[in-house]
This record gives structure tokens, sequence and C-alpha cells, in this order.
């Protein structure tokens, strides 16, 4: 028996078993354990601007679940489309141009995946695409019918932007009666051009029918309206801040862009911005609406541009009660085609604002413009475009308040301004006062080559202001005195400025002291000063020739002696005049207690003075008084009708020989005598 043939058999066995078992390791070809079968659904033709909804339902696994993603594989030429929701089953798009769009739709489990594609067709549309529903995702509007006369979309009811939505050049879109636009939290994105430009207006034009307008509370800065026409809107009120129709409103944080745009045939305001924000405001138009053009505040109307224009609306521009904010620089143009600036609330000029040569401004009644002491106003220029201020219902016998300056600033000015109409209620200066000009505080101004007209009192009022330059002013036809003023402020008035029609023709003079020397003017033409309150000089005054002061009942003019001068030298054909003011009733009189050698009388006339007693040591009364320090040289004038003497003096060697030949004077109709000299 072979030992070594059984024992190489068992081996031999043993390998063949191994290479068996290794051979069958090496050849496994069975089928996996889960099968996956991609199916994008079926084939579609849709309209340009119709959402085709995809439908990757019919896909399947063999066991357990799997993830979607769809992604186009083909577009046509010029497509911006994209997938809504791309990881769910049923994802969206609409198709923007003509053409396949090719969208492969991929399942996978993470182990295995399959593919399947699907094609929607975009043909151009020719019926209008009803919208009912929310703008929920990004959404185009393509201009997807033909004919340009026939809508694109026709919006039934209100709805709220909540995505981006992009309408094309060339999209027509009809809204029902009263139906809105709310651009919410997305963003609106109207972009024409100037061939092909996009309409909101009504589904019933021809019927006038009005449909509600754009909301924008929207702040994406995205938003804008572009060679964009708006009209037949406005029908229904909305809230901002107060009811108000408006075609394109603007509230809360809204943001909007507006330019190239028209804005037309609207139920109520084209525009109205509560406290949103036009981000860029250029180039577009305002025509027919039934309110205002616009409603704006303040800082908004200095948007407006020179190529926006203005046509058959109530008004232009409405700015409605508000403030400007500190630090702002602001400008107002003059406004297309002779358009007006609206004011119907009360303006607070914080900013330095800048009113252009031709801008015009008509105030509802009573509202005011009031420069604060952070402001600065500088109004007008030299040149033939004045800056007008005026009543908006003049024809109708209503008045605005008025122009308060309360800034202290050496740029404000008015030069080339007309303001009238004004002066409806009082200010407060210490004192009720209506006037068109009201100088307050620290207020300064230059006023020139302006026009003050048709005050309810005054044309101008400064108690407590300063005017800095005063030169070629008008004031005609003011209820009151032209001008109100302190006497430090009295030196401005020029020869050039020109009075006529006024309650008081000329300038009222309120009780005060002169402080700062200076030199009155004699007034154009008639005009005078009316001397309302006791003055007290405490500087130099010279009176030029020809000028004429009518006092109040009992009141005084006093030389003083710190430092106070009168030096009244008029010619024998331009006499200077002191006279009552009141027909029947005197004025104190002249009282000098001043030592200055300028104090002269020439070529001057004090008449119906004496009405009160002046103190000099002892009590006189007199049309010219002076104590044992007072100084005068009288010559060549006139002292007649006083209810006491005509000059009673008690300083010796202070006063010239005013009864003598050489003097020159002459004294009639004094109730007490002439003249008591020492």
């Amino acid at each position: 028996m072979n030992f070594k043939k059984f024992l190489f058999l068992p081996l031999l066995l043993m390998a063949v078993s191994i290479a068996i078992t290794s051979c069958d390791e090496d050849d496994d070809t069975s089928e996996p354990s889960v099968t996956l079968e991609a199916d994008a659904g079926n084939d579609m033709t849709v309209e340009v601007g119709e959402e085709a909804i995809l439908d990757g339902s019919n896909s399947s696994a063999s066991e357990g679940s799997f993830d979607y993603n769809w992604s186009f594989s083909s577009l046509p030429e010029n497509s911006s489309a994209e997938l809504q929701n791309a990881n769910s089953e049923t994802p969206s798009f609409t198709p923007d141009v003509v053409g396949d769009f090719v969208v492969e739709l991929t399942i996978t489990n993470g182990d295995q995946e399959d593919t399947d594609d699907v094609t929607v067709t975009a043909t151009e549309g020719n019926t209008p695409k009803e919208v009912s529903e929310n703008v929920d995702n990004n959404t185009t509007w393509t201009d997807r019918v033909s004919d340009p006369e026939t809508a694109d979309y026709i919006v039934k009811s209100s709805i709220d932007v909540n995505a981006d939505l992009t309408i094309e050049p060339g999209v027509l879109v009809y809204f029902d009666e009263d139906v809105f636009m709310y651009v919410k939290d997305g963003a609106i994105m109207a972009e024409g051009n100037a061939s092909n430009r996009i309409t909101l207006t009504s589904s019933n034009e021809a019927g006038e029918i009005y449909w509600g307008g754009v909301v924008i509370t929207s702040s994406d800065s995205r938003n804008i309206l572009a060679y964009t026409d708006v009209k037949y809107a406005a029908g229904a009120e909305k809230w901002y801040g107060v009811d108000k129709k408006a075609a394109i409103g603007l509230k809360d944080e809204g943001k909007l862009k507006l330019k190239y745009s028209a804005i037309s045939k609207n139920d109520g305001y084209g525009l109205y911005v509560g406290n949103g924000e036009l981000v860029e405001f250029e180039e577009n138009e305002f025509n027919d609406n039934e309110a205002q053009g616009m409603g704006v505040n303040m800082s908004k109307a200095a948007m407006i541009d020179g190529n926006t224009t203005f046509s058959n609306n109530e008004y232009a521009v409405e700015i409605y009660e508000s403030e400007s904010e500190d630090g702002d620089e602001l400008t107002y143009i003059k406004l297309s085609g002779g358009a007006s600036y609206y004011v119907t609330g009360n303006l607070n000029v914080y900013a330095d604002l800048t009113i252009n040569p031709g801008a015009m401004f008509e105030f509802k009644q009573d509202k005011k413009m009031t420069v604060t002491s952070d402001g600065m106003l500088k109004a007008g220029a030299e040149g033939d475009e004045t800056v007008v201020f005026t009543s908006a219902k003049a024809d109708a016998g209503l008045y605005w308040k008025g122009l308060e300056i309360k800034s202290a600033d050496a740029r404000n000015e008015l030069n080339n301004v007309e303001i009238s109409y004004a002066g409806n209620s009082d200010w407060w200066f210490g004192v009720d006062k209506k006037t068109a000009l009201a100088l307050k505080t620290d207020g300064k101004i230059k006023l020139k080559n302006s026009e003050i007209s048709n005050s309810k009192d005054y044309g101008m009022y400064a108690r407590h202001g300063v005017v800095t330059e005063f030169e070629n002013n008008t004031f005609t036809g003011n209820e009151g005195p032209a001008i109100g003023l302190y006497a430090n402020v009295a030196g401005m008035i020029d020869e050039g400025t020109s009075f006529s029609g006024n309650g008081w023709n000329g300038v009222e003079i309120f009780e005060s002291e002169l402080t700062e020397s200076a030199t009155w003017v004699s007034l154009q033409g008639d005009a005078k000063y009316g001397v309302s309150g006791d003055l007290t000089l405490k500087e130099a005054l010279t009176v030029d020739p020809g000028a004429t002061f009518e006092f109040d009942t009992d009141k005084e003019l006093y030389v003083s002696s710190d430092g106070g001068s009168l030096n009244a030298q008029g010619t024998a054909t331009s006499k200077i005049t002191f006279t009552r003011r009141v027909e029947g009733e005197g004025w104190s009189g002249i009282l000098y207690k001043s030592s200055s050698s300028l104090n002269k009388l020439d070529h001057v006339e004090v008449l119906y003075a004496g009405s009160t007693e002046f103190w000099i040591g002892e009590a006189v009364y007199a049309a010219i008084a002076g104590d044992n320090n007072a100084v005068l040289q009288m010559t060549n004038s006139k002292v007649a009708y006083s209810a006491g003497f005509g000059v009673y003096w008690k300083g010796v060697d202070t006063i010239n020989d005013i009864l003598s030949p050489e003097a020159n004077n002459e004294f009639e109709g004094n109730a007490e005598g002439d003249a008591v000299l020492p």
C-alpha cells in the first residue's frame, strides 16, 4: 500500500475546494438589493410667462427613500429662467422666452442614482394670464401676448409680493377695480426701456374704473419702476399716517427708485411718500392726476429734478407737515412748467435749505415755514426769476401765516423773493403780531430786491432779530405797517426801498433803545416813520433830510446822557418833521439830557408835541426840553402847536440864541409860550 498516494489525495481535494471557492467570489454577478427609477414626468407645452409645474412623483425605489435634484440641462438662448424648489418632488419655473427647456431629474439614495429628463416647450401666449394669488416665489412677468394692446396679465384680486417680481419690458398689466399690489417682503423690479415701456393700468380705462395702486412697504433697495406707466389707479384710500389715495404709495420703510416713468390719470395722488424713501428719482411725468402729482415731506421734495414734468394736476408737489434733518443740505428747484410746491402743513427747517430762482410755494391757510436756530435759508438770487411764497387761495381771501426766521446764520438771505398774502394769525414776539416775515429771537436775514405785499397786517416785523443787509425792497398793499422794527434795525432801511398802499405806509419803530450809531434815511414817496413807543438814543443818530416821524399819543424821543445824540439837519426844500401820528392827540416831544456837540436841529419842524410832562429838575410840558447839561444847536426850524411850551431849556450857555434873527427859527401856536431859556 502506497501511503504517499493516500496522503496526497486529501491535499489535492483541499486545494481544488479552495480554488473553486475563490472563483465563486471573484465571479459574483448578483443584482444589487435596491433599485432606483427616475421619472421626470411627461413633456408639456406652456405659454411664455405661464408657470410650469414639474412632477417627479412617479419616480420609485425598490426599497427605502431617495432625494430629488432637478436642474436645467438645456435652455433656449437668452433665457434666465430659474427653478423653484429644485430639491422637491414638484418644482416649478416660469419660461421667459420661446423655446425648449430641458430639465433633468436625478434621484439618489446615497449609493445609487438614476436620471430622467422632461422637455417643456414654451410658446408665445395670445391670451392674458389671470393673477389672483400672492407672489411667494421669484417670478417673472413676461411680454407673453404678441398684441401690444392686449394685456399680458390681469390681476383679479389684491396680491402681496413676498418674493422677487420681475416685470419685463413691454408687459401690459391690467388690474380690476380697487385691486392693490402690496410689495411687502419681496421686491418689484419693473424696468422697461425707452422703446418698450411697461404699463400698469385699469382693466376698464374706458369706463374710468380705477384700480387701487402699488403700495410698497418693502425696504429692498432694488425696488424700481423705470420706463413704467402707472395710470387709472388711486381708486381707494390707504393709511400713510393719513388716509390718502395714491397710484404709488410708500409707507413704513418702503424704498423705491422711480425713473423715466409716467404717472397719470389717477383718481388721487400720483405718488405719495409717507415714511418711505425715494432711493432715486429722475425724469418722471405727473399728468392729469385728480390730486397732487406728488405728496412728500421736506427732504423728499429736494429730490425732484428739473427734467420731471407736471401738468393738469390739482397741484404739482405737496409738501406736508414735516421737518428737515439737522445737518442736511437741501435744494428746492424751480419746477418745470411754472408748477408750484403746495405746502399743506407747517415746515421746520433744521437743514441748510437753498431755494433756486423761479421756485413757487403756495401755502394752505395759516401754514408757515420756520427756519429754526439750527437751520439756514438762502432763497433766490439776482436775475429775472423770483422765488414766490404766497397763499394757495389768495383769490378766496385766505392767508398763510408767513415766514419765520429764528436762525442766527449769517448766510440767511432772501434775494429777489416775493412774499404775499401772509399774516393770517399772530406770532408771539412778547406781544402778538401778524406779519408776513417774522424775525424772532436772534434771527438774521439779508433782504434784498424783494417784495412783501398784501399781508393781513405787517409786511415785516423784527423785534429781536437782526437785518444784516437791506436794499431795494418793495412793500405794497399790506393792511398794517409795511415794517415794524426796533431802533437798532431802523438804520438798515435804505432809500431804494419803496412803500405804497400799506395800512401804515412806512416803518413803525416800537419802544426801544438805539445802542448802535445809525443814520435813518428819508423814505421814498410819502412813506414815514411811525413811532409807537418811547425811543431812547444811547448812541449817535443822524436823520437825513426829508425824513418824517409821526409819534403815537404821549410817546417821546429821549436823547440820553449815556452817549446819545440827535443830528437832524434838513434843507430848505427838504425839511425833517417830527409830529403826531393820531389826529387830535399830541405826543410828548424831544427830551435832551445829552451834552454831545452833535445835537443839532436845522430845517426841522416839531409839531403837536408837549402832551406829557418832562422831568428836568422840574416838571414841564414842552415840545423840546433840556436839563442843565443838555446841549443843542437849533436853527432854521419851526416849533408849533405844542400843548405846553415850544422850547424849555435849563442849561446855561448850552443852547444857541434860538429866538435871534440869526437862528431863523419860527414858533407858532404853542399853548404856554414859545420858549423859556436860562
